[in-house]
């Protein structure tokens, strides 16, 4: 059984993070830096359809934002937000 309190932590981080997307959106993305969306369906309680919107949608607005996609782009803007914050 995955712990739920992990999932209270990423939304607080994620509502810093990505405050531009809906909470569900944005608490997707930043674990989805850390977990297998295997185990992001069981941590959040979702179905894998369900997750894939989330991640999609979230991306796209992220895109849409930045003009750029990928992984790579979603740690880059993660460590952007949070550096500006210390």
């Amino acid at each position: 059984m995955p712990d739920k309190r992990i999932v209270e932590h990423a939304q607080l981080i994620a509502t810093i993070t990505f405050p531009e997307l809906p909470p569900k959106q944005a608490v997707a993305l930043l674990l989805s830096l850390f977990y297998s969306r295997e185990e992001l369906c069981e941590l959040m309680d979702i179905q894998s359809s369900t997750l894939r919107t989330h991640l999609s949608r979230g991306m796209k607005t992220i895109r849409q934002i930045r003009g750029n996609s990928g992984v790579d782009e979603l740690k880059l803007v993660v460590f952007e937000r949070l550096s500006q914050m210390v």
